[in-house]
């Protein structure tokens, strides 16, 4: 009877709730390159972010001036920052990307 053969490696490892473990490209402090496995941001998790940031309906916020919105959103989007952007910022660009006005 012959040993099972080892799956392939997966492209990517995920044994977090909200983090995934894609091959990435990560810098040594001299400059060089190398692939290593970095946690992120979850594509799911953003969709999650990125639905509440359009259910706030910023722009129908006519009323309120513009400190009046940053303090209700700074709290939020300081806690996914903290959170999600602890090991792999770059991965948070489109959620700010959407919350932020052009």
């Amino acid at each position: 009877m012959q040993a099972p053969e080892p799956d392939p490696a997966p492209a990517e490892l995920t044994d977090h709730r909200d983090e995934v473990l894609p091959p990435r490209g990560a810098g040594r402090a001299d400059g060089t390159m190398f692939v290593a496995f970095q946690p992120a941001v979850s594509p799911e998790a953003l969709k999650e972010m990125s639905q509440r940031v359009r259910r706030w309906r910023i722009h129908t916020r006519t009323r309120h001036d513009l400190s009046e919105l940053a303090a209700l959103i700074n709290p939020v989007v300081a806690g996914w920052m903290n959170y999600y952007g602890r090991f792999y910022r770059p991965q948070m660009s489109p959620s700010c990307n959407a919350s932020t006005p052009t």
